[in-house]
């Protein structure tokens, strides 16, 4: 009786599995997302979400320095005012902060967008009259801000808006300012997801039940939709973006693909709050190791050919990657 070729063979060591391994993790590929909140002292822990914790301005340091050691050097930065009016100054500050006391150590990317400091959540001014996001309005008012936060420091303005052109008016305002040195990555594909709900909620963004925009719907991406991810990344590209991305990233592996058959810049996944929060409470009810769990997820990521993992726990890349050695 003859069989096929013994592909068991290839499993049989753990050696030999190692080293046919197409797919590796390294704490470089990854982005540690960061939350400074104005109103703490000290740093707090987020519920469902293990090794992740919100930062005081008083603590973000010691924990960027551990983040360090960890062979983390990449940052998403959220910041919680205690005054939603003044938001984008604590960001600035908070910037100034890191960077004064990391500077080149770190790339230290920044959030932009208006659903932390709009009372009705909303990422942009609305027109009441349209019922829809002022695109306009808000694209000048982040363009404005992008250079604020370039002056503070940041290495890279990251909108999360979703709005049309606003790549093209950082691009344009950044180089006019003599801050052609400074990235942008892009929220490109950003589907109106309902995996967001943990970080509304860390970061005080929910909807008020009286907007006139009951949802996102009308700026993000509807996730039956395929054409309109794959052309949003497009136009992003056109318009000077130097990173793309997709949001959320376990549901959109797929959609990786598509875009990268047609974009050529570099690609990062955003592993969202309810996607972390889904594997700890798997963890936490005995379905499974939390590390495990992880690892299978950014595997999966990192397999579809993403570049950039920006996740609530990269920190633990490192350590958890050794375990499973």
């Amino acid at each position: 009786m003859k069989y096929l070729a013994g592909l068991t063979r290839f499993r049989k060591h753990e050696a030999m599995r190692d080293m046919l391994s197409s797919v590796s993790l390294r704490p470089q590929n990854f982005m540690q997302i960061i939350f400074v909140d104005e109103n703490l002292s000290n740093k707090k822990p987020v519920p469902n979400i293990e090794y992740f914790w919100l930062d005081s301005p008083f603590s973000i340091i010691e924990t960027i320095q551990g983040d360090i050691s960890q062979g983390i050097k990449s940052f998403l930065l959220f910041c919680v005012p205690k005054n939603k009016e003044k938001a984008f100054e604590f960001t600035c500050n908070t910037v100034q902060q890191i960077k004064n006391h990391f500077g080149s150590k770190i790339f230290l990317a920044c959030d932009l967008c208006l659903c932390g400091m709009t009372h009705d959540g909303h990422c942009g001014f609305i027109d009441t009259n349209k019922q829809l996001i002022d695109n306009h309005t808000t694209v000048e008012f982040l363009a404005r801000n992008a250079i604020e936060f370039a002056k503070s420091g940041a290495d890279c303005i990251a909108p999360s808006d979703m709005q049309d052109g606003r790549i093209k008016a950082i691009r344009e305002i950044l180089n006019d300012h003599g801050f052609d040195d400074i990235s942008i990555m892009s929220y490109s594909t950003k589907f109106a997801s309902n995996y967001y709900s943990a970080f509304r909620t860390i970061y005080q963004s929910g909807i008020d039940k009286n907007s006139p925009l009951k949802d996102r719907k009308t700026y993000q991406i509807d996730f039956c939709n395929t054409k309109d991810a794959i052309l949003s990344s497009i136009r992003d590209e056109l318009e000077g973006a130097d990173i793309l991305m997709v949001k959320p990233i376990i549901r959109y592996l797929d959609i990786v693909k598509e875009i990268q058959a047609t974009c050529k810049l570099p690609l990062a996944g955003f592993h969202v709050s309810t996607e972390c929060v889904s594997l700890n409470l798997l963890a936490n009810n005995g379905y499974g190791d939390l590390a495990s769990l992880f690892m299978e997820d950014w595997i999966a990521i990192k397999r579809s050919g993403v570049d950039v993992i920006i996740t609530y726990n990269a920190r633990m890349v490192k350590q958890w990657v050794n375990k499973g050695e």
